[in-house]
């Protein structure tokens, strides 16, 4: 990163090198990084959607902002991604609003994804009003 502050690749692989050492507001940090140095690239953009929406720290999640970045990382991906949407409807949870989360679900398994089992737990979460939230490595 010090030899090339603007390469958004360098910015990406320092937030996962800190995600594994359990630095998760540097991560963070560098994932917004990457993502205003490279808006149009979609893996990072879910990548902060998830931290924002559902890390186990409250005190990390912003679900407003994992809202925005998970609608974006839709649309860079038009619609035919079901990672995408299944970040949304985490983002959405967290936010509050279960009945999109669950038509995010819905839309991330018509996708037929090959982690659908988890999508559908996280969908019956919604179901209850309830959010989901990564569980602590």
């Amino acid at each position: 990163v010090r030899a090339d502050p603007l390469n958004p690749q360098a910015h990406y692989n320092a937030a996962t090198v800190a995600l594994r050492l359990g630095r998760t507001t540097d991560a963070i940090t560098r994932l917004k990084r990457t993502v205003e140095l490279s808006p149009e690239s979609a893996v990072p953009t879910i990548e902060l959607a998830w931290l924002l929406a559902a890390f186990p720290d409250a005190s990390v999640r912003d679900a407003a902002l994992a809202v925005q970045l998970a609608a974006r990382a839709v649309a860079l991906t038009t619609q035919r991604d079901a990672g995408a949407f299944d970040v949304l409807g985490a983002a959405q949870a967290a936010a509050g609003d279960f009945r999109r989360a669950v038509q995010a679900a819905d839309a991330a398994l018509a996708l037929a994804p090959a982690n659908a089992a988890e999508i559908r737990t996280r969908r019956e979460l919604y179901l209850q009003n309830r959010a989901f939230v990564l569980q602590r490595r």
